[in-house]
């Protein structure tokens, strides 16, 4: 199962791979359905993704991120500061769904949810913004 809108092809965690601690079949399932209400959250009202100081908080409350040995970070930073202009709305909408992966795969659902909640809409960009 994955998840669609605007083109962007959000799939959950599938591996124990991708985050380190996924190692259980029964485990993705879960993964998947939390995957998807989180996904709603952020994409309800036309939303594209937080406001950049917005998204920098939430990317900073995904535990166990790492700088990469050849440079970068693990899950890659959000598309803020010179690549908010640089990136399509779809690249956006993708590296949100990266970190939504993240804190599922850390065990954060519940913070990051109840911080996404806490957003006043004004805080979201939308897709009539772009």
């Amino acid at each position: 199962m994955s998840f669609e809108r605007n083109n962007i092809h959000c799939k959950p965690i599938r591996a124990k791979h991708d985050a380190g601690i996924i190692d259980r079949e029964d485990e993705i399932g879960v993964i998947m359905e939390n995957y998807g209400e989180l996904w709603e959250l952020c994409t309800k009202n036309k939303r594209i993704v937080p406001q950049p100081q917005k998204w920098n908080e939430l990317y900073r409350k995904l535990k166990n991120t790492r700088k990469k040995p050849g440079g970068g970070f693990e899950p890659p930073a959000p598309l803020i500061l010179a690549a908010w202009y640089e990136s399509s709305v779809d690249e956006k909408q993708y590296r949100l769904c990266e970190h939504l992966r993240w804190a599922i795969a850390q065990d954060q659902e519940e913070e990051i949810v109840l911080f996404l909640k806490s957003l006043k809409e004004e805080d979201w960009v939308h897709q009539d913004e772009f």
